[in-house]
């Protein structure tokens, strides 16, 4: 199993440096990137507002900042931690991966939604069949997205930071250490939703059914995570991945588990389908 699913993430990878979704995705990506960044130095310049200044080193007296602490934990509970726990990381940054949490996830249902449904409707599964299992399909296909969703949120943070230290003289080491760090964090949250995707790819026949399934998924997940039902929505620990070791690691399972569940239920559908 562990030669077909790397053929098919090989053959994946090599399609995706044509496929003009991904490259358009890529095009996306560095003009928002530089667009944030350029309004965030111009805020700078006139304003006055330090887009490089972390929480922590904003001109606050300290009991201000015990007061900012304490309505924070009023208002967000053990969310507050998050808060707390990113007083040195530069608000830029944290702007951008907010950004990220609430877009990228459409970004992942556009690049990925008809990743099984196109290759059932052209009948183009059938030859690779005698070659590899259909889990293997599902897996080698799952790997291939990963990898350039990965490759989609460096290339934005580092856009992010040569832009932001060229243009507001910032520590470039420090802050490519925090764009690592919050890269990998946003892809850990990528995979739920990638498997959600490939999910809705797999039953369906027609792209944009799966496309539209794979939308209105996300909409119901982001109002679930506004209700009682919160803690049933993967949308309402997406933030808690920017808070401390037990949050971000709590909230990493959740989505790995995700993942695994819906690649799983991904694979289990197509290998029922009539083909």
């Amino acid at each position: 199993m562990f030669r077909e699913v790397l053929v098919i993430l090989l053959h994946e990878l090599k399609l995706g440096l044509r496929n003009k979704r991904i490259l358009l995705a890529a095009g996306i990506v560095v003009l928002s990137a530089t667009l944030i960044t350029t309004g965030a130095i111009k805020i700078s310049q006139n304003k006055g507002v330090a887009m490089l200044t972390t929480f922590g080193q904003m001109g606050m007296a300290k009991q201000d900042k015990r007061k900012m602490k304490r309505t924070l934990r009023g208002f967000m509970g053990k969310r507050a931690d998050i808060v707390e726990y990113r007083m040195k990381t530069p608000i830029l940054l944290s702007f951008v991966f907010i950004m990220v949490l609430i877009f990228f996830p459409f970004m992942i249902v556009l690049l990925a939604y008809d990743t099984m449904s196109s290759e059932v409707q052209n009948g183009a599964i059938r030859f690779l069949l005698p070659r590899a299992r259909r889990s293997s399909i599902v897996l080698g296909k799952f790997l291939a997205h990963a990898i350039w969703l990965f490759a989609l949120l460096w290339v934005g943070f580092l856009v992010v930071v040569l832009s932001g230290v060229y243009a507001l003289e910032g520590p470039l080491f420090s802050w490519l250490r925090e764009a690592s760090s919050l890269s990998v964090l946003a892809w850990v949250m990528s995979l739920g939703y990638l498997g959600w995707t490939l999910l809705a790819s797999s039953v369906v026949r027609r792209p944009f059914i799966g496309l539209l399934i794979g939308v209105v998924g996300l909409l119901v997940m982001g109002i679930a995570g506004l209700t009682q039902i919160h803690a049933f929505s993967p949308n309402y620990y997406k933030i808690e991945i920017l808070g401390p070791p037990a949050m971000v690691l709590q909230s990493s399972v959740i989505f790995v588990v995700m993942a695994v569940a819906t690649v799983g239920l991904a694979m289990g559908i197509l290998q029922r389908r009539d083909l």
